[in-house]
């Protein structure tokens, strides 16, 4: 993981405990029953997120390097479905932020380093544009599902190697995906992620991408 994902990555943790830090500290002195987690409430939440890529290269073979990013979530369901009871456990959002992959060459390690031939480097960026459609088991859980597409933007080296079309050039491309998403509110503004996602970039082929993280409620 390179310098910027390590700096990204630890400012948002850092923002995370300093939020979670300020709520344990409000929480104390309120009332159980005048709390609201931000699951519900929040209408826009970031969250730092490092997790596995997985792919199919050209050989057939599966190969795994890290990934790390920022990701944002928007509440729209509090405009769509109202303040109606009925609809109390229902959430719709929509994602979007940007994920970094160092891949390297074929015999790159995890982080993408190590690599016996340079030239054939290859990073990768992925900014998610998903809608989120969810359910609340609780004021403190919620599950979901997600799908959109990813914008993929990948250098001029192995692309081909992730399963992703091109002539080996730099390349903006578009490829649906879909997943599923779990959080755990920790607080009233911090909760936790768990994000599977799958890109479709070939028929019968799927970039796999899986990271948990840390969401903030910012509104």
């Amino acid at each position: 993981m390179n310098k910027l994902s390590t700096l990204l990555i630890a400012s948002g943790l850092a923002m995370s405990a300093t939020v979670w830090a300020a709520d344990t500290n409000t929480s104390s002195a309120t009332a159980p029953d005048t709390q609201s987690h931000s699951l519900r409430t929040a209408t826009l939440g970031v969250s730092p997120q490092v997790g596995v890529m997985a792919y199919k290269g050209t050989n057939g073979s599966y190969s795994t390097r890290s990934l790390a990013g920022l990701a944002v979530d928007g509440n729209i369901g509090k405009s769509v479905f109202g303040d109606n009871e009925s609809t109390r456990d229902l959430y719709l959002g929509v994602t979007t932020g940007v994920f970094y992959s160092r891949v390297g060459s074929t015999s790159a390690n995890f982080f993408g380093s190590e690599d016996q031939n340079d030239q054939t480097s290859t990073s990768i960026v992925i900014i998610p544009t998903d809608v989120k459609i969810g359910y609340f088991l609780s004021d403190a859980v919620r599950v979901a599902v997600h799908g959109g597409g990813n914008l993929i933007y990948s250098n001029a080296g192995q692309a081909q190697s992730l399963g992703l079309s091109g002539n080996g050039d730099s390349s903006w491309k578009y490829y649906l995906n879909a997943g599923a998403d779990l959080d755990v509110a920790l607080s009233t503004r911090v909760s936790v992620v768990a994000r599977p996602d799958f890109t479709f970039v070939k028929t019968g082929e799927a970039l796999f991408s899986g990271t948990l993280g840390v969401n903030v409620s910012m509104l």
